[in-house]
């Protein structure tokens, strides 16, 4: 690793924020930054590089460390701050036709939906677009560098400053496009906890669109968009988002640059969402066509790996809808059986049993037939172990909850309405990340 160089999350250099609570390791990646010469000597030694790796033979112990480190200091108090910045370059994640990833250094020129070009000592290389993981920037301006450190330590408010200001006042466009995307990033965080934020991420998202409507970051952008939606409770317009996402990596011909699972993860919620809506025709719809894609894809996945465990997952999703479908159509009855029927199987189309989505949404599913019914101390049951053990799926855990209070806001129990606004109370604490959340909030403020 360069000397100038120090690791950060890959969430804050291009990657889509990760949820709290979310399972997937966090990558490192590396990026050069200007740093104290003791700090990076202490970074080096705490990195631990071999003296085999540095000099081509065994490393003999601590006197040749000590002289490593000595020849390092001495070498960054050569180089002078303006000599380093010179040298940055860009790092290019490329996955090859094995399905290895490499790093390309060089500077970025275009990063689009369909190409990423780099240039390298003046030889141009492209690659497409769906072979890029992601791009940590080289040269980017101190405000950009700004929003990185300040988005790692959770102050989003001065990182989206840092990111708009970055966005309209870096020297490079692809930089630019990456500011524009955090800055809205950074604003939909903010907009767990204090909504009014949801609009000012919009409009980021609305702005990336308009001056880098081509850019590489364009389908998760649009994702992101659908859900600050959803969170600021527009479900229609969420379902919209959605499908439309959806409709774009679905079918024979998928639009270039948009990723297939995130299109159908978009699928999901759309027709989630149109559910919700009472739009049953829509998500009756949307479901089948999630399912027909999912399936296609399964056949092509091989078993083990992460992308095949996502789409075991959605299939689950898929197979699913009716019942709650059902239930937002009035019909309960036809629902508990539905549901029911899915809890011996316990697999999903892929023949995985231990599939644990569609336990715990068979498991929602019951418990939401029950509380239609009024049957609560049924519902409190199914729910309660939804919202105990489910460790898939933050919004599921929150909507079990919310219904969960529901339950006992119903039952005449001595305790029952202080359960229930535990409950809610635990959801905007711990779930403002979640649609729930807003839920949740609303029904304290109402009846508490």
């Amino acid at each position: 690793m360069s000397a100038s160089r120090q690791r950060i999350p890959a969430s804050a250099v291009g990657e889509p924020p990760r949820l709290a609570g979310d399972p997937r390791p966090r990558p490192e990646l590396v990026v050069d930054a200007s740093a104290p010469i003791a700090r990076m000597a202490a970074r080096f030694a705490m990195s631990g590089p071999s003296a085999t790796a540095l000099t081509g033979r065994p490393r003999s112990g601590a006197p040749r460390r000590a002289t490593l480190l000595l020849g390092l200091a001495a070498c960054l108090t050569v180089a002078s701050p303006g000599a380093l910045a010179q040298g940055r370059l860009d790092a290019v994640s490329v996955r090859n036709s094995r399905g290895e990833l490499q790093t390309v250094t060089g500077k970025v020129l275009a990063n689009s939906l369909t190409e990423v070009r780099v240039d390298r000592g003046g030889k141009e290389r492209t690659y497409d677009a769906d072979q890029v993981e992601r791009i940590v920037w080289g040269e980017a301006s101190s405000h950009y560098r700004e929003g990185l450190k300040y988005f790692e330590r959770g102050d989003f408010q001065n990182a989206a400053d840092k990111f708009a200001f970055a966005a309209d006042n870096d020297g490079r466009e692809v930089v630019k496009a990456s500011a524009r995307r955090l800055a809205g990033d950074a604003q939909l965080r903010l907009g767990h906890g204090a909504p009014a934020h949801l609009p000012l991420a919009q409009a980021e998202y609305d702005r990336f669109r308009s001056d880098f409507g081509d850019g590489r970051d364009l389908p998760p952008v649009l994702m992101s968009q659908a859900r600050a939606s959803l969170l600021a409770g527009d479900q229609a317009g969420a379902a919209e988002r959605y499908r439309a996402l959806f409709e774009r990596g679905s079918g024979d011909a998928p639009t270039p640059g948009y990723p297939r699972l995130m299109c159908m993860r978009a699928g999901l919620a759309a027709a989630r969402a149109a559910t919700d809506t009472g739009e049953t025709l829509v998500a009756r719809e949307l479901y089948g066509a999630l399912g027909n894609a999912v399936r296609a894809l399964l056949a092509e996945a091989s078993e083990g790996t992460e992308t095949h465990a996502q789409l075991v997952r959605l299939a689950a999703g898929a197979q699913l809808g009716e019942g709650f479908v059902l239930i937002a159509s009035g019909q309960p009855n036809q629902a508990l059986p539905f549901f029911n029927a899915r809890v011996p199987l316990g697999s999903a189309p892929s023949g995985d049993a231990g599939d644990p989505s569609l336990r715990f949404g068979t498991q929602l599913g019951i418990g939401e037939a029950h509380l239609a019914q009024r049957d609560y101390s049924k519902a409190r049951v199914a729910l309660a172990g939804v919202a105990a053990l489910d460790h898939t799926d933050r919004d599921r855990v929150a909507r079990a909850l919310v219904r969960l209070a529901a339950c006992y806001r119903n039952l005449s129990t001595t305790d029952s309405t202080s359960q229930a606004k535990r409950r809610l109370t635990y959801v905007v604490e711990h779930y403002s990340d979640t649609p729930w959340a807003r839920v949740a909030r609303e029904t304290l403020a109402a009846d508490f």
